[in-house]
């Protein structure tokens, strides 16, 4: 849905119609194509009231993502973009239940749409513990401890995995007194029917954020949530030949972002886990997705080349697998996962698809990623000991989704950061690794 509000052009673009004259090898976006994102971000933001300046108010999750990437490059006007927004969407929480309204209307941010979706939580909870490491404010903490018992409470089946969304009225009521009511008043009327759905594409996008919210808040409740989850899904809807079925009662395996989902889940619980049965699924989803949704001439396809179906390049699918290839090359060193980021950034950086809709700052994300190495943090301890390291806390404390964090094995318990190319001599203190990398102590 919100790929379709970012869009300006009233008829999509035809990508057969497009000249391609590109570099298969090529990870970088012609100037006139990055100053035309870079103004398109700067000037799509609403400066009055955050997101972008459009009548339907909701967070763009890589415009977001942008400002918080440069935040943490001292770019103090993206922090400000990225608080501005951040502090009044708040305005979409549930305040009784917890959890995030769908959008809002009227250039306001406090006239939701009071529909739930998983794909809303998720996101969220991504972006306000992204910002929480970024800036520590406690106020982006509450608003992840709000999601998190929203999920818990209305979202997680009995067994552990996620329904899809909740309605957003009961009995034809009037969903804007409905949700006035405080929590007793609104269970007298009745509670808003829950698709419980069991989807692999949902489940993925929350497993990811939950055990995002982990690294960056330290939430053990979220880890446990999002591992339960995992082994539900790896156990009813994984396939033998590295794909996913589309839900617990489907058949179906033909959506690039239901793989998608699954595969970036696996690899944000390695990172926090460093479960090498985690990778093997990440690894092994991204060799399926490389094979039955690859396009010929660039980027993936939505649906699967099997299924006989037309099926378009859809621009958030292709940025998200260009970001998550780039980062599985990183911590493979496997050639083909660059090749796969760099198949999705051909079709990106054709000036006409880059500019299409109100603004992409994820391509700007993706660029920058492909040209730059991680921060990469070496973590060596005993087997025993690897979670209970003092250490970890630390590293994952550090903001920014694009970090590499690995684990070797040695009786000796230390720290090395690769930061800018540049090695650290090994750190033997929580407080030196504080100090290096200027984390609250």
């Amino acid at each position: 849905m919100y790929s379709l509000l970012k869009t300006m052009n009233k008829e999509p673009v035809k990508f057969s119609s497009i000249l391609l004259n590109l570099n298969e090898t090529e990870s970088q976006l012609s100037e006139s194509c990055r100053q035309r994102l870079r103004s398109m971000h700067i000037n799509s933001f609403d400066h009055k009231k955050g997101g972008l300046n459009s009548p339907v108010k909701y967070i763009d999750r890589d415009s977001v993502e942008y400002s918080l990437t440069l935040a943490n490059d001292n770019d103090q006007s993206e922090a400000n973009m990225a608080k501005l927004t951040l502090d009044n969407a708040m305005a979409l929480i549930d305040k009784e239940w917890g959890g995030v309204f769908q959008y809002s209307t009227q250039y306001r941010w406090d006239l939701p749409h009071h529909k739930k979706t998983m794909a809303n939580q998720a996101a969220m909870l991504i972006l306000y513990s992204l910002a929480y490491a970024q800036f520590k404010q406690t106020r982006y903490l509450a608003v992840t401890q709000m999601i998190l018992a929203y999920i818990a409470g209305f979202l997680t089946s009995e067994n552990g995995a996620f329904y899809c969304s909740q309605s957003d009225h009961v009995a034809g009521m009037d969903p804007r007194w409905y949700f006035s009511l405080n929590d007793s008043a609104r269970r007298q009327f009745g509670i808003p029917d829950i698709d419980e759905t069991i989807s692999s594409r949902e489940n993925g996008w929350a497993i990811e954020a939950l055990a995002a919210c982990f690294e960056y808040t330290g939430d053990e409740s979220s880890l446990t949530m999002a591992t339960s989850a995992m082994q539900i899904m790896i156990r009813n809807c994984q396939l033998r030949n590295g794909g996913w079925r589309t839900s617990l009662i489907s058949e179906n395996n033909d959506q690039l972002a239901v793989n998608l989902a699954m595969a970036r889940a696996a690899l944000q619980l390695y990172r926090v886990t460093f479960r090498k049965s985690f990778m093997d699924i990440a690894e092994r989803t991204l060799d399926y997705i490389n094979l039955h949704f690859r396009d010929n001439v660039a980027g993936y396809i939505s649906h699967s080349l099997m299924s006989g179906k037309s099926s378009p390049r859809q621009i958030d699918e292709n940025i998200s697998l260009g970001r998550f290839a780039n980062l599985m090359f990183q911590y493979t060193h496997k050639q083909r996962y660059r090749d796969i980021a760099l198949h999705t950034f051909r079709f990106l950086s054709i000036f006409e698809i880059a500019t299409c809709r109100m603004e992409d700052a994820g391509i700007l994300l993706l660029e920058k990623e492909m040209n730059t190495t991680p921060v990469t943090f070496t973590l060596e301890t005993n087997f025993d000991r690897r979670q209970q390291t003092p250490f970890l806390e630390n590293i994952y404390r550090y903001p920014g989704w694009y970090k590499l964090i690995q684990w070797q094995h040695s009786e000796h318990e230390r720290v090395t950061v690769t930061l800018d190319g540049l090695h650290s001599r090994p750190i033997y203190t929580t407080e030196r690794l504080q100090d290096l990398l200027h984390l609250p102590k």
